[in-house]
């Protein structure tokens, strides 16, 4: 019999603490799922046109229809598997006590394959995380794995929206101006999305460290963190919002600066990191309308659905086990891909 049926584990999944991402919190908020092999996008794009002028004498211009393009992203797959033996039972976990303070097997197996549920959760989420990186940092990413038909998903983001600084306008140059940088990034975004307004900016830590230096950003900081002090996060330092994104500050009433570095394991067991050294990206991040988007299972255990992971599990008899299988069908995008740029700023 099976001992972790399909609401158990739905139950153990629900006590965990969701565990999100700095990209998928900040650019990536919403959840959305589908039941088709692919997802679509209708993408119209806009402007400002102006009326002809035409004689009062002749015939109206007759307008055209405007246009549009639709795009289609198929989410990737993504299968887990773990096995948890008798043998596993009977050794004493991290951190548990001696003698009268030990677990029995039976409560061991549990506590083995709710960590193991844990560790197929993070693993999930760690690559949605990278999903969502790729696609502000580099506008695209390959998805690809054993047996698996290597595809590049490209959103087609504009090769305008990347800069690169260079001579007496790197960051590091006292001849430079970060701020109209920003600002200029930000004209640029408004100009290609016909009209987004940018109120984001995530700096790379080398980034933030030259961005300091330069003497008219504590001008131009808000000094909202303590009015009574009357500090900027200058003074006070790199600040946690309310949502755990490492914050420093509001620039100008419009721009809400964020530090960022971190990296992800690969599968060589080494730290890479998520975003290069000196990368700046400037957003728009309501108009972008990124979403994480989660495909049917292709499993009937989970009435082909479309949830973020579906696991399940079986007695295994000879040899004796649990083997626990978590399954997910993932796809992390934006609608509007032209509403954010990258900055190299040294």
């Amino acid at each position: 019999m099976n001992r972790y049926t399909t609401y158990t584990i739905l139950s153990m999944i629900e006590e965990m603490e969701a565990r999100r991402g700095f990209w998928t919190q900040l650019a990536f908020p919403n959840v959305i799922t589908f039941d088709t092999d692919v997802v679509e996008f209708d993408m119209k794009r806009g402007g400002k046109p102006v009326a002809p002028f035409v004689s009062p004498m002749v015939g109206a211009v007759p307008l055209g229809r405007t246009g549009y393009m639709t795009k289609q992203f198929k989410a990737a797959y993504i299968k887990l598997k773990s096995t948890v033996t008798p043998t596993d039972a009977l050794m004493r976990m991290a951190g548990e006590g001696y003698n009268n303070e030990q677990m029995s097997p039976a409560a061991r197996m549990d506590m083995l394959m709710a960590q193991e549920l844990q560790r197929h959760d993070e693993l999930v989420s760690n690559r949605i995380e990278w999903m969502a990186a790729k696609t502000i940092i580099d506008g695209q990413y390959v998805v690809e794995g054993e047996d698996y038909q290597r595809t590049l998903v490209d959103f087609g983001r504009p090769a305008t929206l990347n800069v690169a600084l260079a001579g007496a306008a790197v960051w590091s140059a006292i001849t430079s101006s970060p701020i109209d940088d920003l600002e200029n990034m930000a004209q640029l975004i408004r100009r290609e999305s016909r009209g987004a307004v940018a109120d984001t900016v995530v700096m790379h830590t080398s980034a933030w460290q030259l961005i300091r230096k330069h003497s008219d950003l504590r001008d131009r900081l808000d000094k909202d963190y303590d009015r009574r002090i009357n500090q900027t996060n200058l003074d006070t330092g790199i600040q946690t919002d309310p949502i755990g994104l490492n914050y420093v500050g509001r620039l100008d009433s419009k721009l809400d600066l964020y530090v960022y570095d971190d990296y992800l394991t690969d599968d060589n067991g080494e730290d890479v990191a998520l975003m290069p050294d000196n990368t700046v990206i400037v957003m728009a991040r309501g108009a972008m309308e990124g979403a994480q988007y989660h495909g049917a299972i292709l499993d009937g255990g989970a009435g082909f659905q479309p949830l973020r992971m579906y696991s399940k599990s079986r007695t295994s008899w000879d040899p004796t086990g649990e083997e626990l299988l978590s399954q997910s069908a993932p796809l992390v995008a934006p609608k509007r891909v032209n509403t954010w740029g990258v900055i190299n700023v040294d």
